[in-house]
């Protein structure tokens, strides 16, 4: 049996099971209105409005709809919590470990996108205001991934070349930008960045109701949020097609790695084709990612050579092997939406 936590992709949170306590939910936080007062299990409580759950008075898994966000909720706290930890330890080093601070950038998106969807079916969930706060404070870990990213790549670039002269002097400036970025990281961790996010998210999940959701109900809820989401990147890909540019490129890979998060996130309740179609999205997504990694990079080259002439034509020189590397990545895009496509028709 599925439980709401294990949507999150965490693991299961202390004190038992989410589908165990569901039978006993905890009386906390307020109630809104538009989604009615808290149930008994079996029976009793009033059903919110909006919603097509019914109360089961027999038979099957009773799970309370607030339960399953909540769960989700509580499951995405637990890996931010775990995820900021191991972060802040990288951070003793010169440099944070990017693998690390991805982790916890990942984390706080993953949980972003996933109420994004279920909002986008049920309007009354009312996310927008904690997926604003959640998006403030990734904010420096996405501009640091960005930085980590571009010494990458540029180092890679230049291979031997890193080693002496104008070489030398590019990737000391794409070091400059990593280290300029790891700055408002250190603070915002320093600060308690994800004690923040948690409580934004606990604050949150203590308002959702309770209400008996037979386990079938959740998975409706789900299949509509996935195909909702699913929608959003089919019109993206509509317009990459009919104007290719580097930003209808760039605003396809976006709808992408959201719809692949949530594919991700509802897997396990939606069975193995969503699984197979969280992988086709990741292909995409990561294609169109490199693309626009080496975008990104060839127009950083061209502005670091106006700014300092000396590099003016060696930073001209990678920046043009940029941007046939992101020619040559952009090319391969329409087959891997095919794919999508399939294996969403096979799923939803």
């Amino acid at each position: 049996m599925a439980c709401a936590w294990s949507t999150s992709g965490a693991r299961a949170p202390p004190g038992g099971s989410a589908c165990a306590r569901a039978e006993h939910p905890p009386r906390e936080g307020p109630v809104s209105p538009e989604w009615g007062r808290p149930g008994r299990p079996g029976g009793g409580g009033s059903v919110g409005t909006g919603q097509s759950a019914r109360v089961a008075r027999s038979g099957g898994e009773r799970v309370l709809v607030g339960t399953y966000v909540r769960e989700l909720l509580l499951g995405a706290s637990h890996e931010i919590e775990g995820a900021a930890a191991r972060a802040r330890e990288s951070g003793t080093s010169d440099a944070y470990d990017p693998e690390l601070t991805r982790l916890l950038r990942v984390s706080l998106r993953r949980v972003r996108y996933q109420l994004a969807a279920l909002s986008a079916v049920e309007p009354t969930l009312k996310t927008r205001g904690v997926r604003r706060r959640l998006a403030e404070i990734s904010e420096p870990f996405g501009a640091l991934r960005d930085a980590q990213v571009l010494e990458d790549v540029v180092r890679d670039a230049l291979g031997a070349r890193r080693r002496r002269g104008d070489g030398k002097r590019i990737l000391k400036h794409a070091r400059r930008e990593r280290r300029r970025a790891e700055r408002p990281v250190r603070r915002a961790l320093d600060a308690g960045a994800s004690v923040t996010a948690l409580t934004v998210l606990d604050d949150y999940r203590r308002g959702l109701p309770f209400q008996i959701w037979l386990l079938g109900d959740a998975e409706p809820l789900a299949r509509k949020a996935l195909a909702a989401t699913f929608r959003d990147l089919a019109r993206a890909a509509k317009r990459a097609k009919k104007r290719p540019s580097d930003k209808r490129l760039h605003e396809l890979r976006i709808e992408a790695k959201r719809a692949m998060y949530v594919a991700r996130g509802f897997a396990e309740l939606l069975g193995p084709r969503v699984e197979v179609l969280a992988e086709r999205l990741s292909d995409l997504q990561s294609t169109l990612g490199r693309q626009h990694d080496h975008v990104n990079v060839a127009g950083w080259l061209r502005r670091l050579g106006r700014e300092r002439r000396g590099l003016r034509r060696r930073a001209g020189r990678l920046a043009r092997e940029e941007s046939r590397r992101a020619a040559k990545e952009a090319r391969r895009w329409r087959d891997l939406w095919k794919s999508a496509e399939k294996a969403a028709a096979r799923a939803l």
